[in-house]
């Protein structure tokens, strides 16, 4: 609107001796400061309150500060020329580079849009919504004060810091250098990167925090927690929530380095379980599986502990599972993720993570989604990206083997290509040719209607790489990937190395093993299917028997072992998600490991597995950008990916 006057005016006074409407000085400098300057004063006019609103008036300043109320951050929020009302309406309408708002009682504003647009990133950041803006003071959870003291050290708007507010940060900081002394009770040894772990655990914990350790696999999360647990102001009752898999590791782990936690492993059947919840022990560590919590939560409900730990936290990154839901319903005073992929597929699930350490300081998933994984998944702001990693970096440790263990030996990865030959290539030729038909013949409705059944096909497809004897019963041709897979593990075998065989197939695990067994090599062979109890026990076999091969289940085996004996792995599939192999891998590549471990991945040349790993080049960089890992998912496949890997 203000530039149509503009434009008006800058006509008529092209073709006009004397044209000026105005009422004030003031008025007549903001013309001529908005690109009249030829326009000069003959007479003064007056005009309605109507016409007024139509001529916009500064926003003025506003100003942020803050101070400490009780256990409370106090924002306060300070406007100059227009209310907290008007502030709270225009930041709910901003959009990027506009200059003129209309209020609702037809006045026009104009802003600063680089200034508003850094006070909305800010108020959003910290959770902010209009209807508290408009009381002008605050109340913020105490974890925001990282965030508003990282806001003085780069470039964004700046809060006014009171007193109390920077007394509050000195503590924190005298907190965080505190030379927490590893307990007596602890019998280990840890690395000094394990010792800042642990003190960053207590550090967190003396501050009413939570924290997300989220160190590559190999680096001994186990044993920094178990150091932290034996601190004496962590001591109390704590609950260990891992995969069904781990119970038992847990439960040796502690044994070994502090038996005087008193772990109870909630095993056995439901009345077996409450009775062991129900021990008097004010210091006992009890550990349970995700699946024993869903089936237990009634036990929890008059439960209080003073630590929970989430292993494995990738295990609720979905947030509407059932998992999920009854992890975040444990009462705890502190909590501790664990996982070496805080984000496998999307950045949904380091929201999920979060909203179990800290809930809400990540936003609603709704709010979270527009601010940040739309923009950064998407369209890869950088800004965004940045911002989140700004934020969750106080409650985040991520540190990788390659930057911490200086003496951990090097780790090979090679790609090994099979040739696509003969009656093998008849079929997979013949399958892609009817999917590529079926996919190019459908309507995106259909693609998104039929997506779970085309996915169950790209399997089918994947298996046919594998081995056509994972679909065709009587198969009697050729499977080039199968020879290769027996000829390096022979090899290895002979050269006296010991062997991990990881494939997403139960199936082809046994044809290869059944291969092996012909030819005399023996093997174990790890599933879903394995007992926990067997499960531990081939463990810690293979580490010091004859057995030179462990066939192993990607998802059944890909955390929670150390099998350091082992130093050629072998990844008989590709999977899309990169993170989970390397995960697999780092079973052998890890603390303990004395040479040099050698990681072959099987690829059948000319087929989806080939772009498999293509796409996992162009779709890595999402985790990297945020805490260093990376990964897509299958579910989040498009259509044109689909017909990118026929």
């Amino acid at each position: 609107m203000f530039e149509e006057v503009l434009k008006y005016f800058n006509t008529q006074s092209a073709n006009s001796e004397s044209i000026l409407i105005s009422n004030s000085d003031d008025m007549m400098y903001t013309f001529m400061k908005e690109g009249i300057p030829s326009l000069q004063k003959k007479a003064e006019v007056y005009i309605s309150e109507s016409l007024k609103k139509l001529l916009p008036r500064p926003s003025g300043k506003t100003r942020l500060g803050v101070s400490v109320s009780g256990n409370l951050l106090q924002l306060n929020v300070q406007t100059e020329d227009i209310s907290l009302e008007d502030l709270a309406y225009i930041l709910k309408q901003y959009e990027p580079k506009k200059r003129y708002y209309r209020l609702k009682n037809g006045e026009f504003l104009t802003v600063e849009p680089d200034e508003m647009d850094q006070l909305r990133v800010t108020l959003s950041s910290l959770g902010v919504e209009e209807k508290e803006l408009v009381k002008g003071t605050i109340g913020l959870p105490a974890y925001r004060a990282a965030y508003i003291a990282s806001l003085d050290k780069g470039e964004g708007w700046r809060i006014e810091q009171s007193e109390s507010f920077r007394n509050r940060l000195a503590e924190m900081e005298d907190t965080e250098h505190r030379e927490y002394p590893v307990p007596e009770s602890f019998h280990g040894e840890l690395r000094p990167y394990q010792k800042e772990g642990y003190r960053w655990l207590c550090a967190l914990r003396d501050n009413g925090f939570a924290g997300l350790l989220a160190d590559e696999m190999g680096l001994g999360k186990t044993i920094q927690v178990i150091a932290y647990l034996s601190e004496e102001h962590s001591a109390g009752r704590s609950l260990i929530v891992c995969p069904a898999s781990l119970v038992y590791n847990w439960n040796s782990e502690i044994l070994r380095f502090n038996p005087e936690l008193n772990p109870i492993m909630l095993v056995g059947t439901a009345p077996e379980r409450k009775a062991l919840m129900d021990t008097p022990d004010t210091q006992a560590v009890f550990i349970t599986s995700y699946s024993t919590l869903v089936r237990d939560m009634e036990l929890y409900e008059n439960q209080a502990f003073d630590n929970i730990i989430v292993d494995e936290a990738q295990y609720i990154k979905n947030a509407d599972t059932q998992t999920a839901k009854a992890v975040k319903a444990v009462n705890a005073s502190f909590h501790i993720a664990l996982t070496g992929t805080p984000i496998e597929n999307t950045l949904s699930e380091l929201w999920s993570i979060f909203d179990f350490l800290l809930p809400g300081f990540l936003y609603h998933y709704r709010q979270f989604r527009k601010e940040f994984e739309i923009p950064i998944a998407r369209m890869q702001d950088d800004e965004a990206s940045e911002l989140l990693g700004q934020m969750i970096k106080p409650f985040t440790l991520r540190r990788l083997k390659k930057d911490v263990l200086k003496d951990l030996p090097e780790k090979l990865e090679e790609v090994y290509y099979a040739p696509l030959t003969g009656k093998q290539k008849e079929l997979y030729e013949a399958w892609t040719s009817q999917l590529r038909i079926a996919l190019a013949a459908q309507s995106d409705a259909d693609f998104n209607n039929s997506k779970i059944e085309l996915l169950a096909e790209i399997t089918r497809l994947r298996q046919l790489c594998c081995s056509p004897s994972l679909i065709y019963e009587n198969y009697d041709g050729e499977s080039a990937k199968t020879d290769l897979c027996l000829e390096l593990i022979e090899r290895a075998v002979n050269a006296g190395h010991k062997v991990l065989l990881f494939s997403q197939f139960k199936t082809m695990l046994e044809l290869l093993r059944e291969k092996l067994t012909a030819k005399g090599i023996q093997s174990h062979i790890l599933t879903g299917a394995t007992p926990k109890e067997k499960r531990a026990e081939m463990t810690t076999a293979f580490q010091t028997d004859d057995i030179p091969v462990f066939c192993i289940s990607l998802k059944a085996g890909g955390t929670g072992l150390n099998l350091s004996a082992a130093d050629v792995v072998i990844h008989y599939d590709p999977w899309w998600n990169t993170a989970a192999e390397n995960q697999a891998s780092d079973r052998a590549h890890r603390i303990g490991q004395t040479n040099v471990v050698t990681v072959m991945r099987l690829i059948l040349k000319d087929t989806i597995e080939d772009r498999i790993l293509e796409m996992q080049k162009d779709k890595a960089g999402l985790s990297d950008r945020i805490l260093s890992s990376e990964g897509i998912s299958s579910a989040a496949l498009s259509r044109d990916d689909l017909m990118k890997l026929l």
